[in-house]
């Protein structure tokens, strides 16, 4: 009864670095973790592995002061996408997959470091009001009043 609540071990480069702890709430399934730094310098991606050799990407382990942690609540519909018969999780390097999310910025303004520029590529907007398309382009037409 792993989705019904339980552990999972956690793996990395083939070794034992933690656990997946998963417990129901009401209607959702909690998926939490506490694990060591990762091996390389990038972002690391959990994985469960099924019994039958099926994989599904979990979510992306969130770097904290001493290590990386997960803290994910998933719904009975989105628990369907993962193996049914899991037997251990994997943290894998997400391979740059989230590069728009970087921590550092490319722009400057008097010496300090902004992230606005990366705000600017994720929504196309530099103020995000969700006006903007993803390039960086005002609709058409609409209510605007010109079209």
């Amino acid at each position: 009864m792993v989705y019904g609540g339980g552990a999972l071990p956690v793996y990395e480069d083939d070794e034992a670095i933690g656990a997946l702890e998963i417990r129901r709430e009401g209607l959702y399934t909690r998926f939490t973790a506490l694990l060591p730094p990762g091996h390389g310098p990038g972002l690391s991606r959990l994985w469960i592995l099924g019994q039958d050799g099926g994989a599904a990407p979990l979510a992306l382990l969130e770097p904290v002061p001493g290590g990386r942690r997960l803290s994910l609540r998933l719904t009975r519909l989105e628990l369907g996408r993962l193996p049914a018969a899991p037997v251990r999780a994997e943290a894998r390097d997400a391979g740059g997959e989230c590069s728009a999310f970087s921590f550092q910025s490319s722009e400057e303004t008097d010496g300090h470091t902004s992230d606005v520029g990366h705000w600017f590529a994720m929504t196309g907007s530099r103020d995000g009001d969700g006006r903007r398309g993803a390039h960086g382009r005002a609709p058409t037409g609409g209510d605007r009043g010109g079209g």
